[in-house]
């Protein structure tokens, strides 16, 4: 469920109206941004609808996140995607668009904090609000009913995101004991830091998947753990 504060978004929905540039583009690098910056200031910024430029861009935005999340879903059938991205859910999808973002460095608004002084903001708040929308209208009610109360048709895409793991937990666990830092990571429950050693072996979108459906302590599942002693 992707809980929405009312009150944060309506004060977040003010400051991109009031914002007198909104980065729309798609990783530009830092002189055609300098540029794009200027024109807009020099353009009459504060009268055009950044409101409906900033709505526009994100809805775009949420379809590029999903293609490039589902493309790097090689072992879920095109015709599980949305059954996928459903069970998946808006928290973390949510959570995956503004890392991209970030990233990225785009989604941001810019507006007037005093006289001589911007401030550039990613108001993540009103990013909800305009997610639920477009989650509803291509997610949710793409999926039949039965299949989003089925707990077999989750459960089968549960284990099949098991077995991808299962590939990788003892390849990666073997590494970690070769390392004295990610060992005493396992050995005292430092999560954080063995999901930043996930993100560097496979991905960060791997890593929030796994988060998602195994949960943090996924390098402590038992089975690739007791192969592991089998191993040594």
């Amino acid at each position: 469920m992707l809980e929405i504060n009312e009150a944060r978004y309506l004060l977040e929905e003010a400051k991109v109206k009031r914002s007198i540039y909104v980065e729309t583009h798609l990783g530009a690098e830092d002189d055609a941004l300098r540029q794009d910056i200027i024109r807009k200031f020099i353009s009459a910024a504060r009268n055009k609808d950044r409101v409906g430029e900033y709505r526009t861009f994100l809805m775009s935005y949420f379809q590029f996140t999903r293609d490039t999340l589902l493309m790097q879903q090689h072992n879920i059938p095109d015709a599980d995607h949305t059954l996928f991205l459903y069970h998946f859910g808006p928290v973390f999808f949510a959570k995956v668009c503004t890392h991209f973002m970030r990233v990225g460095r785009t989604g941001y608004v810019h507006r007037h904090l005093r006289r001589n002084q911007m401030v550039r903001e990613l108001p993540f708040e009103y990013v909800k609000y305009v997610l639920k929308d477009w989650w509803d209208e291509n997610v949710y009610t793409q999926l039949p009913r039965a299949e989003r109360n089925s707990f077999a048709t989750y459960e089968r895409l549960l284990e099949g995101i098991r077995s991808e793991w299962q590939e990788h937990q003892l390849r990666l666990l073997v590494r970690i004991k070769r390392d004295q830092t990610l060992l005493r990571a396992l050995n005292i429950h430092d999560v954080r830091t063995l999901g930043h050693f996930v993100e560097t072996e496979i991905s960060y979108l791997y890593h929030v998947k796994i988060l998602r459906f195994l949960g943090q302590d996924f390098f402590y599942l038992p089975i690739q753990l007791n192969k592991m002693a089998s191993k040594s």
